[in-house]
């Protein structure tokens, strides 16, 4: 056993002696005094195991015995999920915060007998205005395929016996006060069409040539090839992350001269990675790097920089900054790459404002927030897990492409931007979640703007001021 395993444990078995001994107190309050709510307990653990899996089994139960629910995180699958798709999609952190952080919109599971005037998944969406239905959940595993929670359903999918996944600023909005009072059309409204929803865009959202979806897109592109500067504790799961994700991406792992390098070698047979050892040191590989000429830069798509765990916190994050400054493409790359670097210092963010790299992840302060959406609602668990892992719906930015309703118009004429999610020939039922303007000072990261008001009340904000659209795309399994 680990020995950050053990230490959960034995924190989990106090809790459990606490309560036991307290059961048994003559002291303790009695029938008709002031009710005591028993805990819930949000356990960390290092990452998914069959050990990690029997020992929360047999925690559950016996925390379950004195009254307490059990909810397990494991730190490592999640944050490794994370800086995957971060890597391939810069600026998609400032997403998974608003999302995360109790400070805007969040998803909660909403009863769909308690007053919501839609039969089917696509009448919810038509109704809804103070929230946005983005999936449903099923205590019981009943969505198709045995899903307990399924994101971007069709249309006519029934509501009944589920439960609606919903994209809201606040719990009154999503539990009491989301839908229109125009109960008798939505009652007798089996789905909406799409053209109903998506306006002129439906066309291309319903079908999508094969010349625009974007798996036609990613199959016309060059290979990815992608360079992971540095290893941590979360590393090994990053690696097994980015390959399901993009399976034929060429990586390549620069390694510190402390990693145990035959026993790494054990661990990985793929053709498509590569490790190369630093033995100099991370810094005199990148100053080597660096001191190539230029057009040799572009050789990498994407670089992802990993802040060392082994020493101070401080001096991890001013070695991954300065070895991003390596990797900033000159006037002379044919293939300018992208760089996001993790910190593990919240106040390192402020120097992305810079322009240094093009996003960062703070996996520490995503992974509490992430923990503190369990402690609120457990169902999130399922929820979130489902969002960030291989297969799951997944949250992705897409370039913000100009309506063809707009063509005629100059920069300066204010749009929903909505209006363009089906130039963008995604997936069939993928929803529009908000949107990223651009930064105002040219550099750094954009503000995000998750579930804007729909319909009359949609913001009209100036064709130039947006950098992308948010969108989340159907469960790929």
């Amino acid at each position: 056993m680990q020995p950050e395993t053990a230490e959960t444990v034995k924190c989990i078995l106090a809790v459990v002696a606490a309560l036991e001994e307290r059961e048994s107190d003559a002291d303790a309050p009695k029938k008709g005094d002031t009710p005591w709510v028993p805990p819930r307990v949000i356990a960390e653990f290092p990452r998914a195991s069959g050990e990690r899996v029997n020992l929360g089994s047999v925690l559950a139960e016996r925390l379950k015995a004195v009254g307490v629910e059990l909810v397990t995180a494991e730190a490592a699958d999640l944050q490794a999920h994370i800086a995957a798709q971060v890597a391939f999609s810069p600026g998609l952190s400032a997403v998974f915060r608003d999302l995360v952080n109790f400070g805007g919109s969040e998803f909660y599971v909403r009863d769909c007998d308690k007053g919501l005037p839609a039969k089917t998944f696509g009448g919810a969406r038509s109704i809804c205005s103070g929230s946005r239905p983005v999936g449903m959940y099923s205590a019981t595993g009943a969505l198709p395929g045995g899903r307990r929670v399924l994101f971007c359903p069709p249309p006519a999918t029934p509501l009944a016996g589920h439960q609606l996944l919903i994209l809201a600023e606040e719990k009154a909005a999503a539990y009491e006060s989301s839908f229109t009072a125009n109960q008798e059309a939505a009652e007798g409204q089996a789905a909406p069409s799409d053209e109903a929803l998506w306006g002129e865009s439906a066309d291309m959202l319903k079908s999508g040539s094969s010349e625009t979806t974007l798996a036609a897109a990613l199959a016309n592109k060059d290979t990815e090839r992608v360079l992971i500067l540095g290893w941590n504790a979360r590393a090994a799961e990053l690696l097994i992350s980015v390959r399901h994700m993009h399976p034929d991406a060429e990586l390549t792992v620069v390694l510190p001269h402390w990693v145990e390098r035959d026993d790494l070698l054990a661990s990985y047979k793929d053709d498509h990675l590569k490790f190369e050892f630093a033995q100099e040191g991370i810094q005199a590989w990148v100053e080597t790097y660096s001191a190539a000429p230029s057009g040799s830069h572009s050789r990498y798509h994407r670089v992802l920089l990993l802040a060392d765990d082994t020493v101070a916190p401080e001096v991890a994050d001013a070695e991954v900054l300065m070895s991003a400054l390596a990797f900033r493409p000159s006037s002379n790359d044919l293939n300018p790459n992208s760089s996001v670097v993790e910190f593990r210092q919240r106040s390192s963010r402020y120097l992305t404002t810079a322009g240094v790299v093009d996003d960062h992840i703070i996996a520490d302060s995503l992974l509490a927030n992430l923990l503190a959406q369990y402690a609120v609602e457990p169902k999130m668990k399922l929820v979130l897990n489902r969002l960030l892992e291989v297969g799951g719906g997944q949250v992705e930015l897409h370039a913000y492409v100009p309506s063809v309703k707009l063509v005629g118009r100059t920069d300066n004429d204010e749009i929903d931007p909505e209006d363009s999610l089906g130039e963008l020939g995604l997936p069939a039922n993928s929803l529009y979640l908000g949107f990223r303007m651009k930064p105002k000072s040219g550099v750094g990261l954009g503000e995000v703007v998750l579930n804007p008001p729909m319909g009359p009340k949609a913001p009209r904000v100036k064709r130039g001021e947006i950098s992308d659209l948010i969108v989340l795309v159907p469960d790929r399994d």
